[in-house]
């Protein structure tokens, strides 16, 4: 940041005198000296406030809040089109594909509709992404493993529609490594502040099934939940859990933190809640995890990265330093 210093004050002068020399002021106006230190003054303040503006934008970190962080890193949608009347089928840029049969929606008032409806799709697939959209997997409080998230908005000239009584949506997974025999349809309930909990799906027509064996697992999810929704692949995970307290440490701001705790190679993130100074969760899986905190105060981010064993009614200290945004980006994503 520029500050007012000899040089500084130096320029001002000769930007000034510059100014009365190129339109022949010295010739005809006499400036008084308590004039001229004003306005050398008011170009000083205006060179300070330019280099503070240029030293935040160079920073990167225009955020009105950590909230703001979140809202402005959701994953982007995708959009495509459809007929409504004969349903059609689109491929995801990670693999997945949406399959919507013939008549599919109806309006709010549950007639059918015609034209090409625009279906915005998102996907989710890491824990990195869960975290960065703060789409955690946790339902009422109990952890779960995810094979998925997926958000689907389907709309007609923007007026928003439903599922058609009868009519049931299909995801073709991408391949994937991981067994998803024992997960189920979870539908998402977001608040106000954005936080999701996870709610599962008793009708017997939202399942996940696989379609074929192999080396790779291959699985389609079927549902019927009204769009404008998310909705998750999951399975609870099983105990034993840890009741576990965070720290705050030397926590900058503990009102504008967030922590969140990633499971060692399991797809899962959830959130610690924060109450009486410190983070706590009473269902953790008791196994390893990286316990991540971040917090933005003053246009800047600090963050703290605890790799540890989870264990019953044990707890850590939070260590903040410094950090950019790509930086703690980077962390996360490197989490395995």
């Amino acid at each position: 940041m520029l500050k007012p210093s000899a040089e500084n004050i130096e320029l001002a002068f000769h930007f000034i005198y510059r100014i009365t020399q190129r339109f022949g002021f010295e010739k005809r106006i006499y400036i008084k000296p308590h004039f001229m230190l004003r306005i050398t003054c008011l170009f000083i303040l205006l060179l300070i406030f330019y280099g503070c503006e240029k030293e935040l934008s160079a920073s990167g970190n225009n955020y009105l809040s950590l909230n703001d962080f979140f809202n402005k890193n959701q994953i982007p949608s995708q959009l495509f089109t459809v007929n409504a009347i004969n349903g059609g089928a689109f491929k995801s840029n990670n693999g997945a594909v949406l399959h919507v049969m013939a008549n599919s929606f109806v309006d709010q008032a549950g007639q059918s509709v015609t034209g090409t409806l625009e279906i915005q799709f998102k996907e989710i697939y890491e824990a990195y992404d869960m975290i960065l959209n703060n789409k955690v997997t946790m339902s009422d409080g109990l952890p779960l493993v995810s094979g998925g998230e997926f958000y689907i908005d389907a709309t007609l000239q923007g007026k928003e529609l439903r599922l058609a009584p009868g009519k049931i949506l299909e995801i073709d997974l991408p391949p994937s490594a991981v067994n998803l025999d024992q997960m189920q349809v979870f539908n998402g309930q977001t608040d106000n502040m954005g936080n999701i909990n996870w709610k599962p799906n008793p009708d017997p027509n939202n399942t996940v099934a696989r379609r074929d064996s192999g080396m790779t697992l291959n699985y389609n999810i079927y549902f019927d939940t009204a769009t404008q929704f998310w909705l998750n692949c999951d399975q609870f995970e099983i105990p034993p859990f840890a009741s576990y307290t965070v720290m705050p440490g030397n926590c900058p701001d503990i009102d504008s933190t967030m922590v969140f705790v990633d499971f060692t190679g399991k797809n899962a993130a959830v959130t610690m809640y924060r109450g009486n100074n410190v983070f706590s969760n009473a269902h953790l899986m008791a196994d390893q995890a990286t316990i991540i905190a971040l917090c933005y105060k003053n246009n800047r981010f600090y963050s703290s990265f605890i790799t540890t064993t989870l264990a019953d009614n044990q707890s850590s200290t939070l260590n903040f330093s410094e950090t950019t945004e790509a930086e703690f980006k980077n962390r996360i994503k490197a989490l395995k």
